[in-house]
């Protein structure tokens, strides 16, 4: 199917499937809690899409995210910011896939994948796939990753806040630029989410 004929159809976008696969195993056989906020499938027909994705990964848990952005229409543009949080012996994982069809020129895309250990024995990947079969596009991606650090938790603890509540407070900002874009009641929700996930994870 040419691209124009998808153009043509007006089609606004599709979201199909997910790349949200989660499995928990903890040592204790347990049912592990998870919170992971995913990214699908999207077929770029519009000007601009932007997609967010969060996910944790406490003791025993491997939470293993990502999205597809697919551009086969001219001067579209996208953006995928994907967040990950790792806390005892879990793991995250993003893998994804951006490609650019020939004849979708000018497209713009951008990923972003930033990751937060907890303790040293918490672990991240990050595995993009880039396919561009276009010669006018602009396709960036970067990578992040950070450890809850030493000297922040000080520097909050020093002003009166206990250890604990300081490392909730340093998670909380990590994973602000997504929550402020979701619904109040959402956001509420997601935060207390990880506040629990976060509790005895220092001392």
């Amino acid at each position: 199917m040419q691209v124009p004929l998808f153009a043509a159809l007006g089609l606004i976008g599709i979201v199909a499937g997910t790349l949200a696969w989660r499995y928990a195993a903890p040592r204790s056989g347990r049912a592990a809690k998870s919170v992971a906020y995913g990214v699908g499938t999207v077929l770029a027909l519009v000007t601009r899409f932007a997609r967010d994705s969060l996910a944790y990964a406490g003791d025993g848990q491997h939470q293993d995210i990502g999205g597809k952005v697919i551009h086969v229409a001219p001067r579209t543009t996208s953006s995928i910011v994907s967040k990950s949080i790792s806390k005892g012996t879990g793991r995250s994982s993003y893998r994804g896939l951006l490609k650019v069809h020939e004849g979708a020129h000018h497209a713009r895309s951008n990923v972003e994948c930033d990751a937060l250990l907890i303790n040293d024995t918490s672990r991240t990947d990050t595995y993009p796939y880039i396919e561009i079969d276009e010669n006018d596009a602009n396709v960036g991606h970067e990578a992040s990753v950070s450890k809850l650090g030493e000297d922040q938790l000080f520097y909050l603890m020093s002003r009166g806040i206990a250890e604990e509540d300081a490392s909730k407070m340093v998670v909380n900002g990590f994973v602000e630029p997504i929550v402020k874009e979701l619904p109040m009641e959402y956001a509420i929700e997601l935060n207390r989410l990880i506040e629990l996930q976060m509790e005895g994870s220092v001392g």
